[in-house]
């Protein structure tokens, strides 16, 4: 609109276009309106009224430029938050490794909390949320049985954390087997040993890391497989990193199968930061029986 109305200019003379060629892009659209003028003056400031044809509306050209500038800076805003968001979300898709695209829309909305044990894991939620809004750096651990809502909560989490800073935080969902599946391809296939390093980066330097599922890369609940060592040197790299750095931990495992397949170290800093927010499964029903 804005080329339009640059370029345009009614059939006025030499002097009347180099005047019109001056005035704000709101005053030209104006200009541009066919309208008619209206006795009465503004009741507000006494300026001109007119009537615009197409609408039908009659305004004060002095109080309507007044408006618009008026709106100026809380269109700027809106277009900035929109730019953030759009960014935000543009991140966490290029960075996320998802194993079902469904987790993306999980919002604190759709959370049932009808559950006592769920209702507490929300308010912990929201502390860890508040925790990270206030530039600390604590670590969430949600453990239990599969299909208890702890993935659903974890990113309604990060989706709340993203939401009420205006987006100038950013955060990624990561799977972890499904990560480590890209990983293996990367040996075999070059092409993604890029997309695997960028990844990884960002797990390490994002401001909010969800780390899902930890122990499903190593098969069964009741006997896991040990880690291998690029497993581990993976996850001791991302841990060591996120030490000091806001961190969702979600897993099948207890803090006891944790120390004993990931090692004492990476326990540590796993759980190093999550006093009040370790958030246990342990009598909630299965969700996915409820679908």
């Amino acid at each position: 609109m804005s080329s339009i109305s640059k370029n345009y200019s009614p059939n006025l003379d030499k002097e009347s276009k180099e005047k019109f060629s001056k005035l704000s892009i709101d005053k030209r659209i104006l200009r541009m309106m066919k309208s008619t003028a209206v006795s009465e003056p503004c009741k507000e400031c006494g300026g001109d009224m007119v009537k615009i044809e197409a609408t039908r509306k009659v305004i004060c050209l002095v109080c309507e430029e007044k408006r618009l500038k008026e709106q100026e800076p809380q269109l700027a805003n809106k277009w900035t938050q929109d730019t953030w968001k759009a960014r935000t979300w543009e991140y966490f898709n290029a960075y996320s490794v998802l194993r079902d695209n469904n987790i993306k829309s999980a919002g604190f909305t759709g959370y049932d909390t009808t559950e006592e044990q769920v209702a507490k894991a929300k308010e912990k939620a929201i502390r860890f949320m508040n925790l990270v809004l206030n530039g600390e750096s604590p670590h969430m651990i949600l453990s239990g049985a599969p299909g208890r809502g702890k993935s659903h909560l974890a990113m309604a989490t990060l989706r709340n954390i993203l939401e009420t800073s205006k987006y100038t935080k950013k955060g990624i969902y990561v799977h972890y087997a499904s990560f480590l599946d890209l990983v293996k391809e990367s040996f075999d296939q070059p092409e993604k040993k890029q997309r695997v390093a960028q990844i990884k980066a960002e797990m390490m330097n994002c401001s909010v890391l969800v780390l899902d599922d930890l122990g499903v890369d190593l098969g069964s609940i009741d006997r896991p497989k040990d880690a291998s060592p690029w497993n581990m040197e993976m996850l001791n790299l991302v841990l060591e990193a996120r030490e000091n750095k806001p961190l969702i931990v979600t897993t099948n495992f207890d803090e006891g199968q944790i120390k004993a397949s990931y090692g004492d170290r990476n326990y540590s800093r796993m759980f190093i930061r999550s006093k009040g927010l370790r958030i246990l499964f342990n009598n909630v029903t299965d969700k996915r029986l409820d679908m």
